[in-house]
């Protein structure tokens, strides 16, 4: 018998793996390919997600690849989902119901563990990276929401990222505004108010260097910081200018210009 997908979930991975939007499409698969670059032949990996949007895709193209993954998720519905995306891409995964505060069900250990944009929703952010903690046995890489990209400050005030419109300009204004007072004003990040299958939620863009900080402080070495993508916003001719600049991230001027990014950490003993 087919698992049921709930439409709503798998509209809601399909809307940004499939978009019909260049820049959108681009944000989500680039960033996969290069997050999957981390991995090394042979490493074990577990891929935590927290029922979003594109939870477990990851996961199912690291097993693509041959790796031996564990995608966990917080409820059956999203479970499903994963499961249909990995059918339709003819690869076999592990999915295991397990919410990130109940890791410690696991009883095994990975050499790359993920949590791509589930820690900025978490209740106990400590608690939740310590369950990660135990269950990494080489690095843990950890993606969260970082606001220094012009593509971000467009979204934070208002607008869309992903097309020119009327507004356009004065979103990217208001949004760059909003992040210049939040660091002036000494704040982690820049706070947005988000719905996710009708369940609000607070969605925080940390600055960079304080997504650093925060994640040395909770005891791990930071191995390596790259942003999720250097995006310009909506123009789709300038995605070719993009991946020249996310070629360079390594460099200190642009790696904290992502629209959002990801560090890989090992636990500090």
């Amino acid at each position: 018998m087919t698992d049921v997908v709930n439409p709503e979930r798998w509209d809601r991975l399909t809307s940004r793996w499939y978009s019909r939007r260049p820049i959108h499409r681009y944000i989500h698969r680039d960033k996969v390919e290069r997050l999957l670059r981390v991995l090394e032949p042979g490493d074990t990996v577990l891929d935590v997600g927290r029922g979003g949007s594109v939870d477990g895709v990851l996961g199912v193209m690291a097993a693509a690849r041959g790796h031996d993954v564990l995608i966990c998720v917080p409820h059956e519905e999203q479970a499903r989902v994963v499961r249909r995306f990995a059918a339709e891409n003819g690869v076999a995964v592990h999915v295991s119901v397990t919410p990130i505060q109940e890791l410690d069900q696991l009883l095994t250990r990975y050499d790359k563990v993920f949590a791509l944009h589930i820690l900025e929703h978490v209740d106990d952010f400590g608690a939740a990276l310590a369950a990660l903690r135990r269950r990494t046995a080489g690095q843990l890489v950890v993606g969260l929401p970082t606001c220094l990209n012009p593509a971000v400050w467009c979204r934070l005030g208002g607008g869309d990222p992903y097309a020119f419109g009327a507004g356009s300009v004065r979103s990217l204004l208001r949004g760059a505004l909003r992040v210049a007072l939040a660091r002036v004003q000494g704040y982690p990040g820049v706070d947005e108010n988000v719905v996710e299958m009708s369940v609000p939620l607070r969605h925080r863009w940390l600055f960079p260097r304080r997504m650093r900080t925060t994640l040395s402080d909770a005891g791990f070495r930071v191995d390596a910081f790259r942003p999720d993508g250097v995006v310009l916003p909506w123009f789709d001719r300038l995605i070719p200018l993009s991946r020249r600049l996310d070629a360079l991230a390594f460099l200190p001027l642009l790696r904290d210009l992502g629209f959002g990014s990801h560090a890989v950490l090992t636990p500090v003993p």
